[in-house]
This record gives structure tokens, sequence and C-alpha cells, in this order.
């Protein structure tokens, strides 16, 4: 056979190898594929950790200081102190609710008991949240009734998919009252305990 004409059919071969190489190797890497048409979908992902349930703050209630009187005597709130703060973090939409309990009034001085039937009422509390929160709001009870024998009594409520972030619940002072009947009064300060429970189910 005739070596010249062997060598004459290889050359050919091994040019387009060469060609197909270069090709191959100038080609453009993609980030992500979508596809042959002129438009195509990637995803954002973000994650989150879930956070807690708090009750941040509860008002402290001041009615101030009377004379002692022979007849029924509703007082206003001189002052309410925070307002009922909850932060709800979780990120589960599971809901939460919020009761109270009045106890009975005792005197500072000697710890005995005082103002039997004492009635604590308090109505249209405001809610507040950041202007940035977007969640639906808890729902308030707007006529609230403490009588101070421990009744717990609901106050505030947040069901599925509502109350998450911060929200506020603000006792208004002019709409606060405690009524004290005549015959229960005695000289000295007296005081009763406000017991908040926030539980982490509707």
């Amino acid at each position: 056979m005739d070596k010249t004409k062997q060598i004459g059919k290889k050359i050919p071969l091994f040019a387009l190898l060469a060609v197909m190489i270069l090709t191959m190797t100038n080609q453009p890497v993609q980030a992500a594929a979508v596809g042959d048409s002129t438009t195509g979908d990637t995803q954002a992902v973000v994650s989150f950790k879930a956070g807690d349930l708090k009750l941040q703050a509860a008002p402290a209630l001041d009615f101030g200081q009377h004379e002692i009187s022979a007849a029924v005597q509703v007082y206003t709130a001189e002052s309410v102190g925070d307002s009922v703060r909850i932060s709800d973090l979780r990120g589960s939409g599971e809901g939460w609710s919020l009761t109270v309990a009045l106890s009975k009034f005792q005197l500072k001085e000697d710890g005995g008991e005082t103002l039997a039937g004492a009635v604590i009422n308090t109505s249209a509390p405001t809610v507040k949240t950041n202007a940035e929160n977007l969640g639906k709001p808890p729902v308030q009870v707007t006529e609230i009734e403490l009588t101070s024998d421990g009744t717990v009594t609901r106050v505030w409520n947040a069901e599925e998919k509502s109350g998450m972030g911060v929200w506020e619940l603000e006792w208004i002072a002019g709409n606060t009252t405690l009524t004290v009947y005549p015959g229960t009064a005695e000289e000295g300060d007296s005081e009763a305990v406000l017991t908040w429970n926030l539980q982490s189910t509707p």
C-alpha cells in the first residue's frame, strides 16, 4: 500500500478534531438553565427560625387617695402604667389568649383583707402595633369587669393566623374605674394583685 496516500487521508481527521476542541472550549458557562425560550424561572429562598411568645408588659393601676365614704364610690384611675404588650415571634400562626384575675384587696400595713366586693372595670381599650406590622390584629374584649375574688377573665384573644408580631392593648385611665362599697374601706393603703396569664392557644 502507498504510505503517502495513507498519511494524506489522516491529516483532515486531526484537523477536524482540533476545530471541535476549540469550539467547545470557547462556549460560555451558564449560571442557571432557564430553557431555550426567551423567558425562564429561578428561585429566591429565605429561611427563618422560630422565636418565643412573651408577655412583655402589663398595666399597674393607681386609683389615688380618697376620703372614706358612707356611699358606694366609683373612683377613676389616675394612672394605668404600661399597656399590655405581647410579642409573638413563633411564626406558627397558632394564636394565643390572655386572661387576668384580680385578688382580694389587702391592707399593706398588716395584710388584712379589706374592700370586700370591690370591682375594677375598664372599657374601650386601644389596640396598637408598629406601622410596619401587616399581620392580622388580635381581638380585644371591649368591656372588662374584674371581681376581687380571683375570677379569671379573658381580656385579649388572637385567633389562628392573627396576633403575630408585637401588639399592645392600652387601657385608658379615664375608662378604668374601681367600685368600693360602704363599710369596707379602712384607713391606710390597700392593694390587690392582677395576675396575667398568656396561653399559647386561642
